[in-house]
């Protein structure tokens, strides 16, 4: 998998629908119109925002399904009630973490199934994001993962979460920096078409307490409990 390759897909923008842009900073349900601006839940070709500056919960009381998920300055939790929460755009990037310079972008995902396209953690340069899939969450993401496009990225895999990727790439741009840390038995990243660790930038892949790392492509390769730095598949 190629940093060349990889660069195609670090944009967010623009999405064939609306952006909607979340305003409740005190957390609430995703589905209820009056949470929105402009008021109405993203639909199937909208963009849903988040970039609030705060730390709250998004409770979900169906199953979603739009093009894309922004990421701003927030930290936030979605705790999806054990429905499935779909991003379907393939070009820009489904999920977008880090969308300004000085961006701290933060989300987890909890109680749920994840479908997406591409995403891109830290995408701008001087971002700082990451995205924790914890227990109980399952996540398949087609086309490329970037964790740390051009800024900061992270991903964490813990309490039993499970990541399918096609392809992924960690410290992907020049001056990016990209982390990967799976903690806790049954923690779980298959990526099968091929991963790249430190492409422009510096990146590391971390595998510990009983957590699995399996790459396909050319050749199967599985690390579990120890340490993987500068894997390069």
């Amino acid at each position: 998998m190629s940093v060349a390759l990889a660069a195609v897909s670090l944009a967010h923008g623009p999405v064939l629908g609306d952006t909607h842009s979340w305003i409740e900073p005190y957390g609430a349900v995703f589905n209820k119109a009056a949470y929105w601006n402009p008021v109405g839940v993203p639909g199937e070709k909208d963009a849903a925002s988040f970039d609030l500056s705060g730390a709250y919960t998004v409770r979900f009381g169906s199953a979603v399904t739009h093009s894309q998920l922004l990421i701003g300055d927030d930290k936030v939790d979605f705790d999806l009630g054990r429905y499935t929460y779909d991003w379907t755009s393939a070009k820009p990037a489904a999920i977008y973490l880090g969308l300004a310079k000085g961006d701290v972008s933060r989300i987890g995902f909890l109680n749920g199934v994840l479908r997406s396209g591409p995403g891109v953690i830290g995408g701008v340069a001087g971002s700082d994001a990451n995205i924790t899939v914890y227990g109980g969450t399952t996540w398949t993401n087609s086309g490329l993962l970037a964790v740390g496009g051009y800024g900061s990225g992270g991903l964490t895999i813990t309490g039993g979460g499970k990541l399918v990727s096609e392809y992924a790439s960690v410290g992907v741009g020049g001056g990016a920096r990209g982390d990967v840390f799976l903690s806790s038995a049954g923690s779980r990243w298959d990526v099968s078409g091929g991963l790249t660790v430190g492409g422009k930038g510096t990146g590391q892949v971390i595998i510990r307490k009983g957590s699995t790392v399996a790459v396909g492509g050319a050749g199967h390769q599985e690390a579990r409990d120890g340490e993987a730095r500068g894997w390069n598949a």
